[in-house]
C-alpha cells in the first residue's frame, strides 16, 4: 500500500531545502525544545468518489505548529484553522482541516484518511504572529483551472507553518477542489505558498504562522 505524506508546515524538519525556526522563549529555555502533543483522528468518507473534509483539534492551551494527512490517499487541501474566540493577528491556530478523496484499505475497510495535528503550549507562541491572504479564481473562466497564492511573513520573521483551503460561497470550506501539487513554505523561509485545482469559482485561502527572525535560517541544497 502506497502511503501518501504531505506535511503542512516545516518548523524542525530537516530536508533538501527546509527552514529551521526556533519558536519564541526565555533566554534560558533558547535550547529546550518545546514538547509537542499529536493529536489524530480518523476521517471516514462514504464512498471513494465522495469528498471527505476532517478536522483535529489541539487540546485546551495549546496551538497548532504543524499537521499532515496520509493514507491511500488523495488529498486536496491541509490547513490550519482558529475557532471563532481566537485572534486573526496572533498564530493561535487551534485545529486543522484536510480534505481529500480518500480510497478504501486493502482489505476493502471503509475508506478514510488519518489526519494528525502537533500542538505545543501557547506561551510558546507568544511572540508568533499569523497572516492570510484571499485569492479569487477566474471567473471570466468557466473551468478554472489550478489557481496558486502566496502569504508572505513580517519583515524580520520566517514561516513555521501553514496551509491553504477553498472557501466556498457560503463561507464553508469547500471540498471541490480536486488536487494540491504545492503546499509549502517558500524557498527564502519567509512565507507560505499553494497551488491547486479547484473545479468551481471558489476563493482560495492561504494563510502562515511566523516566528521572530532570531535563530532562524534556510539551509539551501548542496
Amino acid at each position: 500500500m502506497k502511503i501518501l505524506r504531505i506535511a503542512a508546515v516545516a518548523a524542525w524538519a530537516t530536508a533538501a531545502m527546509a527552514v529551521a525556526s526556533t519558536l519564541p522563549a526565555a533566554p534560558a529555555q533558547a535550547d529546550v525544545p518545546p514538547p509537542i502533543q499529536f493529536i489524530t483522528q480518523n476521517v471516514y468518507a462514504s464512498s471513494a468518489s465522495q469528498a471527505a473534509l476532517g478536522t483535529v483539534a489541539c487540546p485546551t492551551g495549546t496551538f497548532v505548529v504543524s499537521a499532515n494527512a496520509y493514507h491511500t490517499t488523495q488529498i486536496t487541501s491541509l490547513t490550519p484553522l482558529r475557532n471563532s474566540r481566537t485572534s486573526p493577528n496572533l498564530a493561535n491556530f487551534t485545529a486543522v482541516a484536510a480534505t481529500a478523496y480518500p480510497y478504501a484499505d486493502q482489505s476493502g475497510g471503509a475508506p478514510y484518511m488519518t489526519l494528525r495535528a502537533a500542538c505545543v503550549p501557547t506561551s510558546r507562541l507568544s511572540n508568533a504572529v499569523s497572516r492570510s491572504i484571499t485569492v479569487a479564481s477566474d471567473r471570466t473562466n468557466p473551468f478554472p483551472g489550478p489557481i496558486r497564492g502566496t502569504v508572505r511573513c513580517p519583515a524580520g520573521m520566517r514561516a513555521f507553518g501553514g496551509g491553504a483551503y477553498f472557501l466556498a460561497p457560503d463561507s464553508h470550506i469547500s471540498k471541490r477542489s480536486l488536487g494540491m501539487w504545492e503546499n509549502s513554505v517558500t524557498s527564502d523561509g519567509a512565507g507560505w505558498t499553494f497551488r491547486g485545482y479547484n473545479q468551481t469559482k471558489d476563493r482560495l485561502v492561504v494563510t502562515t504562522q511566523c516566528a521572530p527572525l532570531t535563530g532562524s535560517h534556510v539551509v539551501q541544497p548542496v
